[in-house]
């Protein structure tokens, strides 16, 4: 489309703010008025205040930031749900409602992550690879789907008690999630976050120790089958949720590495 311009004219710095919609060929739509391609026109055309032309406002590259803090909401609702499980166990007077409020919490957990989905569909440019945000997010999501079934269990296997060694890998599982949650609270920087994630590690390899200590333990102490099927069932599940931290923290480490 052909303009009859000069540069450094009223129209062209009019043209700069965004204030001229373009039309068919052979026409420019200047302040409500259309003009041929080619024809002369007066600079009093251009005053805004006459007839101001309203240009939709909008960001081509979003907020950064906000994904973020989407990572630190969903790695603190993680949290909350691992401190409630630890809890549970440690007091265990209402079991049914203790893991009612854990699925409360894993609800909200499965909005946050859809937020941070529809997020990356109208988004240009993202913090990091989508996929890597994918992986996060989901990692995230299993570690509390995770407390989720173990609380439930305890329920469905009507567990009588506790016992002392559920109560620590709890603790473990509490202790990783905060670790994860102070990690994604610094991530912006992508670096200095060694000492959250080594520390993720560390007690893996503890949780680790204790829960093969644990079902070795089940076979020692002449306890019933199902309660030896049921004890093992809640070990391995309470371990394979402080795998599931370290999987998550080795996976920040990576993004880290990459994008420092």
């Amino acid at each position: 489309m052909a303009y009859a311009l000069r540069f450094g004219s009223p129209f062209e710095r009019h043209l700069a703010c965004g204030a001229v919609q373009r039309y068919p060929i052979g026409c420019i739509r200047i302040v409500g008025k259309s003009v041929p391609a080619g024809r002369r026109y007066s600079t009093a055309a251009l005053d805004p205040l006459e007839d101001p032309i309203k240009v939709p406002s909008f960001r081509l590259i979003p907020r950064e930031e906000r994904f973020f803090d989407l990572f630190v909401e969903e790695a603190a609702n993680v949290l909350d749900g691992a401190r409630q499980l630890e809890t549970m166990l440690r007091t265990y007077d209402n079991p049914d409602k203790a893991a009612k409020r854990i699925r409360e919490i894993e609800s909200k957990g499965d909005e946050i992550s859809r937020e941070i989905g529809r997020r990356l569909e109208q988004s240009f440019v993202t913090p990091f690879d989508r996929e890597e945000i994918f992986a996060l997010i989901g990692g995230l999501d299993d570690i509390l789907d995770l407390v989720e079934q173990i609380a439930d269990i305890f329920v469905l296997y009507s567990i009588s008690s506790p016992t002392k060694t559920s109560v620590r890998q709890a603790s473990i599982v509490v202790n990783c999630c905060e670790q994860i949650h102070l990690a994604l609270a610094n991530l912006r920087g992508f670096k200095d976050l060694d000492r959250y994630l080594h520390e993720i590690y560390r007690l893996e390899a503890d949780g680790d120790k204790l829960a093969r200590q644990a079902i070795a333990g089940l076979f020692e102490d002449g306890l019933k089958t199902i309660d030896v099927l049921k004890w093992k069932d809640i070990y391995s599940l309470l371990e394979d949720t402080v795998d599931k931290c370290e999987d998550v923290a080795q996976l920040i480490e990576r993004i880290v590495v990459k994008h420092a």
